[in-house]
């Protein structure tokens, strides 16, 4: 054999083939660690690796937020399920149809089309009217318009005219959207000429659409303005340009100092567990110094504290006042004379801590007097003051004080709280995030109960705002982006659920205790939460009833989860209810302040809807609205106009959805164009008789002429859902896409 033709080298000394090197050890198989098919956000971006658990390790390790984005995550499903799904999407095209060649619509179809689903309305002509289909009013007289898609139900046009529903092409219409979303801007005039906007999340906004909507539907005209109240026009005021104007204003009468102390201590009470409207330790000497030498000016240093007096006057004249007479609000001269000393911005700003708590002030008593979009002005101007002088940050004590660091922190989350409600109550998007807000909570030394309520109104301030900007955001309008926020949305009320029961219970069954007034509040609070999260669905629904009460029924019951979100959200309108009845009977409503009324108001209109949707929910609604009805006559009994015009709307509302027919498909052919009236059961019913419960076949509402409730707060009040239960309704939402799709097609 050759060299060459010898594969091994050649050993030198001996010519024969050297041995072969000894092989090298192998090396340890290296253990591949797994990729999880579902990553969170954060190591998606990053392009590593993720464990998948909640939360991840790379998260947990560096303590940051872990979010997976549920929209991307895979699951797998069977093909039969699939074939099914193509089967009825085929069923689905050929029964329909293309929609450009709709064919004209015959008797037989005419009589098919009343028994399809609901279909949303997406702006497009009806190629067919039906025989009984009345004319409406011109667009002039309507007194709502809009931009983007109609705000109106779907069996009224965007010119006004009514018509016939027939079934779309597209599948994702029947889908669950938010109707109340911020893709849907909707506006309303009033008869003097102001238009307002209807706020996505607002609670004026969610009742009056459901008014508008339902009386169009009823009658193909909307509702007279007339007495209907907007924002600014509930009080009257003395503000006049003439007023504004003048230098010298007139001062009102100094009161005594007994009552003085005793309005203070009432300010105190009512708004300081909750709110920091003022600093004792240096409010008082200043209060003490004016009684002294009550006829001396004050020193120009003195200025901005005899505002911040004029101020707290008007609230504690609000609250000592048994009754107020006529449309001017208790303690309304002491408002208007601090509004005119105020000073402005560019003498505000250079003491901000005292300044802030005068705006936060004048915001609080606009909001009570229903002018609310200048409070959400006023307190938008107090927030911004608060965060160019630094309040939202972890201010040392080092630099600044324990006092001044302790009153900056209570200005802050006082500011905080009401700027985040007040904006959520509008109806409009969130001015800022919390990525920055990094304060302590401040100590409240001798009181640990109330740094405890201080976070839970923080938390359910939260809440709302993010409520405010998932469900009713402009990405809330669709299905999934809907679903998924109202999701968001309960698993952080959950959070809140243990620690109210713990830290505030309702301990009405022990013998001799009453409700706590801060407890009530921040029970009212988390029920307003779940009621925010969950009423979209009532006004989707309601749409599809105002067609056919079957059809609703059918749509209702076709998935268990969005019947559970429904009785949900009747459930919390109902302990609402009750807690406000509780508080009622030891006379702890707060006639002045608006949250009592707010709740009372959203929780009565929710009950009443759910309650047409589907009288099975819960059969005895009509128990809780005679106890809602006599607390809203209380409030008006002592001379509180927002109560006297929010009941003005629900005894609309009220007579509106109890002239409903059995099955609404009969609505459209029975309505009179000339003649503002309706066909309900045998007989044409006029708004006024439905106004006032004459000429109902059949009501479903109690009338509130019977709201007489004498036998005191029978009603018993059920303990929170617990924190698993939440969970778990909030879980369950992530089956309902697919559920609800495929039973949409195959139907």
């Amino acid at each position: 054999m050759s060299r060459e033709e010898n594969n091994y080298p050649l050993d030198p000394s001996s010519g024969d083939p050297a041995p072969s090197p000894p092989p090298k050890p192998t090396p340890p198989p290296r253990r591949v660690i797994k990729r999880s098919s579902n990553a969170c956000e954060r190591c998606r971006r990053q392009k590593v690796r993720c464990s998948g658990s909640r939360p991840c390790d790379a998260c947990r390790k560096r303590n940051l937020t872990c979010t997976f984005n549920v929209d991307d995550q895979k699951i797998m499903v069977t093909r039969r399920y699939i074939e099914e799904l193509q089967r009825g999407a085929a069923a689905a095209t050929a029964f329909e149809g293309p929609a450009e060649d709709a064919e004209p619509q015959t008797p037989s179809s005419a009589t098919r089309d009343s028994h399809e689903p609901y279909r949303r309305h997406r702006g497009r002509p009806s190629t067919s009217t039906t025989a009984g289909q009345a004319a409406s009013t011109s667009s002039n007289q309507r007194p709502d318009y809009h931009d983007g898609p109609s705000p109106f139900p779907s069996g009224v046009t965007d010119d006004g005219q009514a018509r016939p529903y027939t079934p779309a092409s597209d599948s994702d219409d029947q889908q669950i959207t938010n109707p109340l979303s911020a893709s849907r801007s909707v506006f309303t005039t009033a008869g003097n000429g102001f238009t307002f906007y209807m706020g996505t999340s607002s609670n004026w906004s969610f009742t009056r659409r459901i008014l508008n909507m339902t009386h169009e539907r009823l009658f193909q005209l909307p509702p007279s303005t007339d007495d209907l109240g907007f924002d600014g026009m509930i009080y009257d005021l003395d503000w006049t340009e003439s007023a504004v104007a003048s230098s010298t204003p007139t001062s009102p009468v100094l009161p005594a100092i007994d009552y003085c102390l005793h309005m203070i201590n009432a300010v105190k009470f009512h708004c300081c567990q909750v709110f920091h409207l003022f600093d004792e330790d240096s409010f008082m000497p200043s209060l003490y110094a004016l009684y002294d030498n009550p006829l001396q000016q004050p020193e120009p240093s003195e200025e901005l504290w005899y505002v911040h007096f004029l101020l707290l006057m008007a609230f504690g004249k609000a609250f000592t006042t048994k009754k107020s007479q006529g449309k001017r609000p208790p303690g309304e001269e002491y408002f208007t004379k601090a509004l005119r000393l105020l000073p402005n911005m560019m003498m505000l700003w250079t003491r901000p801590i005292e300044a802030i708590e005068i705006l936060s002030c004048v915001a609080l008593y606009l909001h009570c007097i229903d002018i609310r979009i200048v409070a959400h002005n006023y307190i938008g101007q107090a927030m911004r003051l608060a965060l160019g002088s630094g309040l939202h940050t972890d201010m040392g004590t080092g630099r600044f004080g324990e006092a001044l660091v302790e009153r900056a922190r209570r200005a802050w989350w006082t500011v905080y709280i009401l700027d985040r409600e007040m904006t959520s109550l509008m109806g409009l998007p969130q001015s800022h995030h919390d990525n920055g807000v990094c304060p302590q909570l401040p100590t409240f030394l001798g009181s640990v109960q109330r740094t405890s309520a201080l976070r839970i109104r923080i938390k359910t301030s939260r809440i709302m705002a993010k409520i405010n900007d998932t469900v009713y955001g402009a990405d809330g309008q669709r299905d999934r982006k809907f679903l998924h926020g109202a999701k968001a949305a309960l698993s952080d009320i959950a959070e809140v659920a243990d620690e109210l029961r713990h830290s505030f219970p309702v301990e009405r069954e022990k013998p001799g205790h009453g409700v706590s007034r801060i407890s009530a509040h921040l029970h009212l609070l988390y029920h307003q939460c779940i009621i925010l999260a969950t009423r979209p669905l009532l006004y989707f629904f309601l749409e599809i009833r105002l067609t056919s009460a079957s059809e609703c029924l059918r749509r209702i019951n076709t998935s268990e989860t969005v019947r559970n979100l429904i009785r949900m959200c009747l459930d919390s309108s109902l302990q609402s209810i009750t807690m406000l009845r509780l508080l009622q009977t030891q006379g702890l409503l707060e006639v002045f302040l608006p949250f009592d009324l707010d709740s009372l108001f959203v929780s009565t209109v929710s009950a009443m809807v759910a309650y047409v949707l589907d009288v099975h929910l819960n059969e005895n609604v009509p128990l809780w609205l005679q106890k809602a009805y006599s607390i809203f006559e209380e409030l008006v009994s002592f001379g509180n106009q927002a109560a006297l015009s929010r009941k003005s709307e629900l005894v609309q509302l009220h007579g509106l959805l109890n002239s409903l027919p059995p099955d609404g498909s009969s609505i459209l052919a029975g309505a009179h164009s000339e003649g503002i009236s309706s066909v309900v059961g045998d007989g044409v019913v006029s708004i006024d008789d439905i106004r006032n419960n004459v000429g109902l076949a059949t009501t479903l509402l109690p009338p509130i002429a019977d709201a007489v409730d004498p036998c005191g707060s029978d009603i018993s009040f059920e303990n929170l859902m617990t924190t698993a239960e939440l969970t778990e309704m909030a879980n369950s939402i992530d089956n309902l896409d697919a559920e609800w799709v495929f039973q949409t097609i195959l139907d």
